[in-house]
């Protein structure tokens, strides 16, 4: 049986790929990080999950605070930085997302802008640049009120 934290961190996920329009467990995945682009025969992959741990003393102005306030983050690893910044774009103008747009949310809101970092990947166990997969990695950081 689903929770109130479970149900909206599925309702999120859903808003936000609805959005994106990607595949649940090949390019997008909930809850979970995904398996490394490295080994997989696509371009990217990214992942929802609402973590908990808010700070309470951070509600945003007219926001009724009648849940459970949680940090919460979209995370996502790219070939492509145009893809990354698409993805970015995209989530961003989705949000703030108000109460009663997303099932078992009372708000949604970015607590940064969408941040892309180069990365390495993927390294072989030898540290040798032979298994280096480089890449772009996208960060989206929200505060989400459970209820």
């Amino acid at each position: 049986m689903a929770n109130a934290w479970t149900t909206a961190e599925t309702n999120v996920f859903t808003h936000i790929n609805t959005a994106l329009g990607d595949t649940l467990n090949t390019t997008a995945f909930i809850g979970e990080y995904p398996p490394s682009i490295a080994d997989a025969s696509v371009d990217y992959v990214w992942y929802f999950a609402i973590q908990g741990g808010g700070q309470i003393d951070q509600t945003p102005a007219g926001v009724n605070y009648c849940g459970m306030m949680a940090d919460a983050e979209l995370r996502g690893v790219f070939e492509s930085r145009e893809t990354a910044q698409s993805h970015a774009i995209t989530v961003r103008n989705l949000l703030p997302a108000a109460a009663d747009a997303i099932t078992g949310v009372r708000d949604l809101r970015l607590t940064s802008e969408p941040r892309i970092e180069r990365a390495v990947w993927k390294r072989k166990a030898d540290q040798s640049n032979a298994g280096e997969v480089r890449v772009w990695e996208l960060v989206i950081e929200m505060q989400c009120i459970i209820g």
